[in-house]
């Protein structure tokens, strides 16, 4: 700054939009010998790709930590490119908002589950860093992200925790207190705001998990809480001290059809149980994002009249069990995978 621009900043300065006219205003930033970031490959093709591939991280990480500079209206460029801003609370809920001693802004929030949005949604609000980097704490001072994600240490990263993000507002006032460097790229929790960021902490915690197991609770509920005929789950919960169980609706009526349609109704049972045992709910984990729910997915023609066929079959073992024509075919009707597509199902009956 004192002594100039040096040769290698001189024609990259004229190439810039800042030299096309003299009433522009803004601030260029050269970065030389970047000896860390290096591209070179055996191939031309290989070391473009990974200059391109670097220049994304780059530009996705600038995105992220200036994203309300960005949001507010200033532009940042990587070369000729302007960076995209990512806001991690974009599409969420604000659940509280509060401040805390020395002038420290709390904000929870809760984002929604990945079945209530779009895959193109659901892939940006998970961040450059991906879900779980991203859920609990975000820091800033003064606007800048420092921390983007994490529990400081209170609790563990936890998928069911995912939606939640709290973000944190410091002052500038308050560098020491959070035990903030020269580098502003981490902080240190202060022991006397302990207290009130566990308990904002688990607050959203408690949000978070409501809206990532409601989907889970209202599919498969806890046996025993649902004894009324109409509106079946297929699949109902089984708590124990060490875990949860999946096990097929006895009751329900695609279920009961199935034994009465068998000579021999415990071969039906064997089946259920081996299926109840097989289910992979590791592979169905690993990637909930792009694992569809055939029950919701829409149907072709001929699968309806399927289903049509199926849920005709389905109201004559609900008539045998003494309930009347109406009520069967409510019963059926009501309960999947039938429910989905009641009206549907309901004009081929008809």
């Amino acid at each position: 700054m004192l002594d100039g621009p040096d040769q290698e900043a001189v024609p990259l300065l004229a190439q810039s939009t800042l030299a096309q006219s003299k009433r522009s205003t803004g601030t260029m930033v050269i970065v030389t010998h970047l000896d860390r970031l290096v591209t070179r490959s055996s191939l031309i093709a290989n070391a473009e790709k990974n200059e391109t591939a670097l220049t994304r991280k780059i530009s996705r990480h600038l995105g992220m930590v200036f994203h309300r500079f960005i949001n507010a209206g200033v532009t940042i460029r990587l070369g000729a490119s302007a960076i995209a801003g990512w806001d991690p609370f974009e599409g969420g809920v604000l659940k509280d908002t509060e401040i805390l001693g020395d002038k420290i802004e709390a904000a929870s929030y809760v984002l929604p589950h990945h079945s209530k949005v779009t895959t193109a949604q659901n892939e940006r609000m998970a961040g450059p860093l991906g879900w779980g980097a991203h859920q609990g704490f975000l820091v800033y001072r003064a606007k800048r992200l420092i921390v983007p994600g994490g529990w400081l240490r209170l609790f563990p990263a936890e998928d069911n925790c995912r939606l939640a993000r709290i973000r944190i507002d410091l002052p500038n006032a308050l560098d020491a207190g959070w035990g903030l460097n020269v580098m502003k790229s981490s902080v240190v929790l202060p022991s006397w705001q302990l207290a009130d960021l566990q308990r904002i902490a688990e607050a959203t915690r408690r949000h978070a998990m409501a809206v990532f197991n409601f989907r889970g609770d209202r599919q498969a509920p806890t046996a025993g809480t649902h004894d009324d005929p109409v509106g079946q789950a297929f699949w109902n919960q089984v708590p124990t001290p060490d875990s949860i169980r999946f096990r097929i609706n006895r009751a329900h009526p695609v279920v009961q059809t199935l034994k009465q349609s068998v000579k021999d109704s415990t071969v039906a049972e064997d089946f259920l149980r081996a299926f109840e045992r097989l289910l992979p709910l590791e592979a169905i984990l690993q990637d909930p994002k792009r694992t569809t729910n055939g029950a919701v997915n829409e149907p072709s023609s001929e699968e309806i009249e399927g289903m049509a066929v199926f849920a005709r079959k389905a109201i004559k073992t609900m008539r045998g069990h003494g309930h009347s024509a109406t009520e069967a075919e409510r019963i059926v009707l009501t309960a999947e995978p039938f429910i989905y597509h009641a009206e549907q199902i309901r004009q081929h009956l008809s």
